[in-house]
């Protein structure tokens, strides 16, 4: 069952899903772990069947769930799964328990108010799409560095910052601040 991803994920899979298969294969065979690359080189693309825009319903016998899309963050398709009746927003890689987050096909600038959006669901639970599942303080106060670089993304891109001035000023470590500050500002 190929399900509901969002419309610009499936645009995604269709133009680089093989290139993204041989990349990981690749990778996992060069770290040593064969028989993972193996298993990952044999996946079978399957496209989703289901496209969502900005939000779609599900009715899984009697309990609802919520996909919703607040616009470009982490990607350009980002989508949370929210359970009302459980108060549990799925959030994936909107949230990261753990690690600063990457930056290498985000939009910093959207992130903010993709945060926003999960904390307006008001679920006491948010699964993040790594490290143990968090609640909503965890991410009110995660939203402060997203927001930090997007406001140096705008400086960067205004030419009131060098890029090099914009990462001293990064809440995030050297090694992941360079591609958040230099994104470029424009939403697909």
């Amino acid at each position: 069952m190929p399900g509901h991803r969002h419309r610009r994920r499936h645009a995604d899979l269709v133009a680089t899903g093989a290139e993204q298969r041989e990349k990981w294969a690749r990778n996992y065979r060069e770290r040593g772990e064969a028989e993972g690359g193996d298993r990952i080189a044999a996946v079978r693309l399957v496209l989703p069947d289901r496209l969502v825009e900005d939000r779609a319903e599900l009715d899984l016998g009697g309990r609802l769930v919520e996909l919703r899309h607040f616009g470009p963050a982490h990607s350009d398709h980002d989508m949370v799964a929210h359970v009302p009746d459980a108060g549990v927003v799925y959030a994936g890689d909107l949230v990261e328990h753990g690690a600063p987050p990457q930056f290498g096909d985000a939009f910093p600038q959207g992130r903010p108010a993709a945060l926003d959006g999960i904390l307006a669901l008001d679920a006491p639970i948010v699964p993040p799409g790594h490290g143990d599942p968090v609640d909503r303080d965890f991410v009110r106060a995660q939203r402060a560095e997203p927001a930090a670089v997007a406001g140096l993304c705008g400086e960067v891109a205004d030419g009131r910052l060098t890029p090099a001035q914009a990462v001293e000023r990064s809440p995030y470590p050297e090694e992941f601040a360079p591609a958040a500050v230099t994104r470029p500002l424009s939403r697909p």
